[in-house]
Protein backbone atom coordinates (compact mmCIF):
# COMPACT_ATOMS: atom_id res chain seq x y z
CA UNK A 1 0.00 0.00 0.00
CA UNK A 2 2.94 2.32 0.48
CA UNK A 3 4.56 1.64 -2.70
CA UNK A 4 1.31 2.06 -4.17
CA UNK A 5 0.43 5.45 -2.60
CA UNK A 6 4.25 7.04 -3.22
CA UNK A 7 3.22 6.24 -7.09
CA UNK A 8 0.12 8.15 -7.03
CA UNK A 9 1.44 10.65 -5.00
CA UNK A 10 4.67 11.18 -7.85
CA UNK A 11 1.51 10.93 -10.67
CA UNK A 12 -0.57 13.48 -8.86
CA UNK A 13 2.79 16.33 -8.35
CA UNK A 14 3.45 15.19 -11.76
CA UNK A 15 0.07 16.06 -13.18
CA UNK A 16 -0.23 19.31 -11.09
CA UNK A 17 2.99 20.78 -12.90
CA UNK A 18 1.76 19.85 -16.05
CA UNK A 19 -1.26 21.59 -15.01
CA UNK A 20 1.03 24.73 -13.87
CA UNK A 21 2.74 24.83 -17.03
CA UNK A 22 -0.70 24.91 -19.15
CA UNK A 23 -1.76 27.67 -17.03
CA UNK A 24 1.13 29.68 -16.83
CA UNK A 25 1.23 29.39 -20.96
CA UNK A 26 -2.14 30.08 -21.38
CA UNK A 27 -3.55 32.65 -19.58
CA UNK A 28 -3.21 36.15 -20.32
CA UNK A 29 -4.92 38.23 -17.46
CA UNK A 30 -7.53 37.53 -14.80
CA UNK A 31 -8.03 38.53 -11.10
CA UNK A 32 -4.74 36.91 -9.84
CA UNK A 33 -2.47 38.56 -12.81
CA UNK A 34 -0.11 40.90 -10.64
CA UNK A 35 -0.35 43.10 -14.20
CA UNK A 36 -1.15 42.92 -17.73
CA UNK A 37 0.95 40.45 -19.93
CA UNK A 38 2.86 42.22 -22.61
CA UNK A 39 2.61 40.02 -25.73
CA UNK A 40 5.95 38.92 -26.66
CA UNK A 41 7.87 40.97 -29.18
CA UNK A 42 9.06 39.86 -32.46
CA UNK A 43 12.71 41.08 -33.70
CA UNK A 44 11.97 42.69 -37.33
CA UNK A 45 13.42 40.65 -39.90
CA UNK A 46 17.09 41.76 -40.71
CA UNK A 47 17.81 42.48 -44.31
CA UNK A 48 19.86 40.30 -45.40
CA UNK A 49 23.34 40.43 -45.03
CA UNK A 50 24.87 41.55 -48.76
CA UNK A 51 27.13 38.86 -50.18
CA UNK A 52 30.81 40.35 -51.79
CA UNK A 53 30.89 38.52 -54.84
CA UNK A 54 34.65 35.95 -55.11
CA UNK A 55 36.67 37.67 -57.51
CA UNK A 56 37.80 35.61 -60.23
CA UNK A 57 41.66 34.42 -59.76
CA UNK A 58 44.05 37.17 -61.09
CA UNK A 59 46.47 36.44 -63.76
CA UNK A 60 49.82 38.44 -63.39
CA UNK A 61 49.97 40.39 -66.99
CA UNK A 62 52.10 39.33 -69.09
CA UNK A 63 54.48 41.79 -70.53
CA UNK A 64 55.52 41.35 -74.15
CA UNK A 65 59.13 40.97 -75.26
CA UNK A 66 60.38 44.24 -76.92
CA UNK A 67 59.59 44.01 -80.37
CA UNK A 68 62.91 44.24 -82.78
CA UNK A 69 64.39 47.02 -84.02
CA UNK A 70 63.17 46.96 -87.31
CA UNK A 71 65.89 44.87 -90.05
CA UNK A 72 69.06 46.30 -87.52
CA UNK A 73 71.16 43.05 -86.61
CA UNK A 74 73.59 42.38 -83.74
CA UNK A 75 76.17 39.96 -84.05
CA UNK A 76 78.96 38.75 -81.42
CA UNK A 77 80.79 34.99 -82.07
CA UNK A 78 81.66 35.17 -78.12
CA UNK A 79 79.54 34.97 -75.26
CA UNK A 80 80.99 38.58 -74.11
CA UNK A 81 78.72 40.90 -75.35
CA UNK A 82 75.57 41.58 -73.40
CA UNK A 83 72.30 43.02 -74.43
CA UNK A 84 69.91 45.19 -71.92
CA UNK A 85 66.78 46.01 -73.68
CA UNK A 86 64.71 49.33 -71.88
CA UNK A 87 62.91 49.03 -69.00
CA UNK A 88 64.81 45.03 -68.70
CA UNK A 89 66.91 44.62 -64.99
CA UNK A 90 68.74 41.73 -66.54
CA UNK A 91 71.51 41.88 -69.41
CA UNK A 92 71.65 38.68 -71.79
CA UNK A 93 74.69 36.85 -73.48
CA UNK A 94 74.83 37.21 -77.11
CA UNK A 95 76.21 35.05 -78.98
CA UNK A 96 75.66 34.45 -83.54
CA UNK A 97 73.76 36.95 -85.17
CA UNK A 98 69.96 38.07 -84.32
CA UNK A 99 67.81 41.40 -83.78
CA UNK A 100 67.90 43.93 -80.81
CA UNK A 101 65.15 46.16 -79.62
CA UNK A 102 65.67 49.97 -79.76
CA UNK A 103 67.22 51.89 -77.17
CA UNK A 104 68.86 48.81 -75.78
CA UNK A 105 71.84 49.28 -74.19
CA UNK A 106 75.09 46.76 -75.43
CA UNK A 107 78.08 45.41 -73.41
CA UNK A 108 81.10 44.19 -74.59
CA UNK A 109 84.17 42.77 -72.29
CA UNK A 110 87.15 40.19 -72.35
CA UNK A 111 87.89 41.58 -76.56
CA UNK A 112 85.47 40.71 -77.57
CA UNK A 113 83.49 42.58 -80.51
CA UNK A 114 79.64 43.72 -81.32
CA UNK A 115 79.05 43.76 -84.66
CA UNK A 116 76.40 46.20 -85.29
CA UNK A 117 74.32 46.55 -88.91
CA UNK A 118 71.86 49.50 -88.97
CA UNK A 119 69.82 48.65 -91.78
CA UNK A 120 71.25 50.73 -94.71
CA UNK A 121 72.02 53.81 -92.09
CA UNK A 122 75.43 51.99 -91.50
CA UNK A 123 77.51 49.28 -89.27
CA UNK A 124 79.62 49.65 -86.57
CA UNK A 125 81.95 47.37 -84.82
CA UNK A 126 81.98 48.14 -80.97
CA UNK A 127 84.82 46.53 -78.59
CA UNK A 128 87.07 48.06 -75.68
CA UNK A 129 89.33 50.45 -76.00
CA UNK A 130 91.02 49.15 -72.97
CA UNK A 131 90.93 46.07 -71.21
CA UNK A 132 90.54 47.33 -67.97
CA UNK A 133 86.95 48.79 -69.12
CA UNK A 134 84.10 47.07 -70.33
CA UNK A 135 82.61 49.12 -73.91
CA UNK A 136 79.22 50.60 -73.49
CA UNK A 137 76.86 51.78 -75.88
CA UNK A 138 73.10 52.54 -76.68
CA UNK A 139 72.03 51.95 -79.93
CA UNK A 140 68.54 53.23 -82.35
CA UNK A 141 66.94 55.61 -79.54
CA UNK A 142 64.22 57.04 -80.10
CA UNK A 143 65.07 60.41 -81.61
CA UNK A 144 66.79 58.32 -84.64
CA UNK A 145 70.60 58.27 -83.13
CA UNK A 146 72.10 55.30 -84.59
CA UNK A 147 74.83 54.85 -81.64
CA UNK A 148 75.94 56.32 -78.20
CA UNK A 149 79.40 55.47 -77.70
CA UNK A 150 79.68 56.13 -73.60
CA UNK A 151 83.10 54.15 -73.61
CA UNK A 152 85.24 52.09 -75.96
CA UNK A 153 86.04 52.41 -79.21
CA UNK A 154 83.74 51.83 -83.15
CA UNK A 155 84.45 51.48 -86.08
CA UNK A 156 81.80 52.54 -88.18
CA UNK A 157 80.45 53.48 -91.82
CA UNK A 158 77.77 55.87 -90.93
CA UNK A 159 75.10 57.22 -93.45
CA UNK A 160 73.43 58.85 -90.15
CA UNK A 161 75.15 60.57 -87.48
CA UNK A 162 76.40 59.24 -84.46
CA UNK A 163 76.84 60.23 -80.63
CA UNK A 164 80.41 59.99 -79.44
CA UNK A 165 81.47 60.63 -76.17
CA UNK A 166 78.22 63.14 -75.62
CA UNK A 167 77.60 66.14 -76.55
CA UNK A 168 80.83 65.33 -78.89
CA UNK A 169 79.11 63.49 -82.03
CA UNK A 170 79.91 62.65 -85.89
CA UNK A 171 77.89 63.96 -88.79
CA UNK A 172 78.94 62.18 -92.16
CA UNK A 173 78.66 64.83 -94.98
CA UNK A 174 79.37 62.38 -97.68
CA UNK A 175 77.01 59.58 -98.59
CA UNK A 176 78.57 57.15 -96.01
CA UNK A 177 81.85 58.12 -94.23
CA UNK A 178 83.78 55.40 -92.85
CA UNK A 179 85.19 56.45 -89.27
CA UNK A 180 87.54 55.32 -86.35
CA UNK A 181 86.75 56.36 -83.20
CA UNK A 182 87.28 56.14 -79.25
CA UNK A 183 85.51 57.56 -76.68
CA UNK A 184 86.86 57.47 -72.86
CA UNK A 185 86.21 60.04 -70.31
CA UNK A 186 88.95 59.41 -69.13
CA UNK A 187 91.37 60.39 -71.20
CA UNK A 188 90.43 60.59 -75.05
CA UNK A 189 87.96 61.40 -77.84
CA UNK A 190 89.29 60.43 -81.06
CA UNK A 191 87.73 60.71 -84.63
CA UNK A 192 89.50 59.59 -87.57
CA UNK A 193 87.93 59.69 -90.98
CA UNK A 194 89.08 56.92 -93.73
CA UNK A 195 86.79 57.65 -96.46
CA UNK A 196 84.31 60.37 -97.01
CA UNK A 197 83.94 63.52 -95.24
CA UNK A 198 81.94 64.44 -91.76
CA UNK A 199 81.34 67.26 -89.95
CA UNK A 200 83.13 66.62 -85.90
CA UNK A 201 81.44 68.27 -82.58
CA UNK A 202 83.84 67.78 -79.54
CA UNK A 203 82.49 67.60 -76.02
CA UNK A 204 83.88 71.14 -75.79
CA UNK A 205 80.99 72.12 -78.31
CA UNK A 206 83.34 73.08 -81.14
CA UNK A 207 82.71 71.79 -84.95
CA UNK A 208 85.58 70.79 -87.33
CA UNK A 209 84.42 69.72 -90.68
CA UNK A 210 87.11 66.79 -91.50
CA UNK A 211 88.15 64.28 -94.50
CA UNK A 212 89.92 61.42 -95.30
CA UNK A 213 93.34 61.30 -93.29
CA UNK A 214 92.09 63.49 -90.83
CA UNK A 215 91.65 63.03 -87.10
CA UNK A 216 91.24 65.11 -83.65
CA UNK A 217 92.19 63.49 -80.61
CA UNK A 218 91.74 65.49 -77.30
CA UNK A 219 91.63 65.06 -73.35
CA UNK A 220 87.47 65.72 -73.32
CA UNK A 221 87.78 67.76 -70.60
CA UNK A 222 90.60 69.74 -72.52
CA UNK A 223 89.51 69.70 -76.10
CA UNK A 224 89.81 74.02 -76.33
CA UNK A 225 92.29 74.94 -78.71
CA UNK A 226 92.65 71.74 -80.31
CA UNK A 227 92.75 70.91 -84.51
CA UNK A 228 92.61 68.33 -86.32
CA UNK A 229 95.52 67.03 -87.85
CA UNK A 230 96.36 64.83 -91.15
CA UNK A 231 98.42 62.21 -89.60
CA UNK A 232 95.41 59.22 -89.19
CA UNK A 233 96.71 55.47 -89.25
CA UNK A 234 93.92 53.18 -89.16
CA UNK A 235 95.15 49.24 -87.62
CA UNK A 236 94.80 46.34 -89.93
CA UNK A 237 91.76 45.24 -87.74
CA UNK A 238 90.23 48.77 -88.54
CA UNK A 239 90.95 48.07 -92.17
CA UNK A 240 89.15 44.86 -92.31
CA UNK A 241 86.05 46.46 -90.62
CA UNK A 242 85.44 49.00 -93.51
CA UNK A 243 85.48 46.42 -95.83
CA UNK A 244 83.49 44.24 -94.47
CA UNK A 245 80.86 46.76 -94.12
CA UNK A 246 80.59 47.72 -97.83
CA UNK A 247 80.05 43.92 -98.18
CA UNK A 248 77.28 44.08 -95.24
CA UNK A 249 75.71 47.23 -96.38
CA UNK A 250 75.77 46.54 -99.76
CA UNK A 251 77.56 49.53 -101.28
CA UNK A 252 79.86 49.86 -104.32
CA UNK A 253 83.88 50.43 -103.44
CA UNK A 254 83.68 53.33 -105.99
CA UNK A 255 81.27 55.11 -103.31
CA UNK A 256 84.53 55.64 -101.43
CA UNK A 257 86.36 55.71 -104.75
CA UNK A 258 87.81 52.20 -103.81
CA UNK A 259 88.85 49.90 -107.20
Amino acid sequence: MAGRSRVRGWQRLAAALLALGSVTASCSCGSDSVGPTVPPTTAPDSPPTPTTPTPPPTTPPTTAPPAACGTDRLGADRPVVQLQPPGAVARTDVVGVGSFPCASRVWVEDGGVAGFVFSADGACDVAQNTAAKPATAVVREADGTMLRLEQGMATCTLGQPILLCPPGSILPTSTYTQVATACDPDPVFRVAVFAGTATIVTPAGEKFEMGPGQQFQCDPTACLEVKPTADATFSATERRAFTRHISLLRLSPNIFGIG
